[in-house]
């Protein structure tokens, strides 16, 4: 492990000692994990983690933490794969949850509970391919319980739970652009800038590795992320 290197990494991140030192050892044991099956931080491929997930799944030490340590380490020794994989299972954690919340703010509490009894979501570090029939049941159960209109209002919520700080910068933009036409070209822009740094780089822009192709087709068609206005319609 280049455990100095990680650590610096966390101090710049802004971690304290006490959670640079938990990252580390949980490191040091998924190393030691790989070790009795021959194989480094270095060597780990995508199958060596799903199983060690699995393991740590079953022994109830699949802590957010814990994927956290993992998915920053290979974020910075640009193991894309591994970082994307982990990224995926890491991403759904709460959404189902946040779902149910939303419901209750909607319809109240009984209802959220006529659609959730029964609903088990699979455990953190659970592989993503798991994850369709149980989306599946849940998307079943409010059709079956709300009308479309509530449906769509509950699915519609941050269910990501992105801080509102997140869009302070966009909304000042927003506020000093002309027109919306202005501030929709604007955001396109930035987003082709944007995509094309990760591509120099090499870091994922979220899960997806970043090609010039992809960047000649977000570049050619403003209505991918951002919207184009025609008329009084945003397309």
């Amino acid at each position: 492990m280049r455990e100095a290197r990680f650590r610096r990494y966390l101090v710049g991140r802004g971690f304290e000692s006490t959670e640079i030192d938990d990252s580390v050892s949980d490191l040091i044991i998924f190393e030691t994990y790989l070790k009795s099956k021959n194989k480094t931080l270095n060597s780990v491929a995508q199958d060596d983690l799903r199983k060690y997930l699995a393991q740590i799944v079953s022994e109830g030490l699949n802590t957010p933490d814990r994927l956290l340590a993992m998915a920053r380490y290979f974020w910075l020794t640009k193991r894309n794969d591994l970082y994307a994989y982990l990224a995926a299972v890491i991403g759904g954690s709460g959404v189902y949850e946040s779902i149910g919340e939303r419901l209750k703010q909607i319809e109240g509490e009984k209802k959220r509970q006529v659609v959730f009894n029964g609903f088990t979501a699979p455990p953190l570090g659970s592989d993503p391919s798991l994850y369709p029939p149980y989306t599946k049941e849940l998307l079943d159960r409010l059709s079956a319980n709300l009308p479309d209109d509530k449906v769509i209002e509950t699915l519609t919520g941050n269910h990501h739970r992105i801080p509102v700080e997140s869009f302070v910068d966009m909304k000042k933009r927003w506020e000093t652009a002309k027109n919306l036409k202005e501030f929709l070209a604007g955001e396109h822009s930035r987003l082709v800038a944007e995509l094309e740094g990760a591509m120099k780089s090499g870091r994922l822009w979220y899960e997806q590795e970043i090609t010039p192709e992809v960047v000649e087709l977000n570049r050619a068609d403003q209505t991918i992320q951002n919207g184009v206005l025609e008329g009084n319609v945003v397309l």
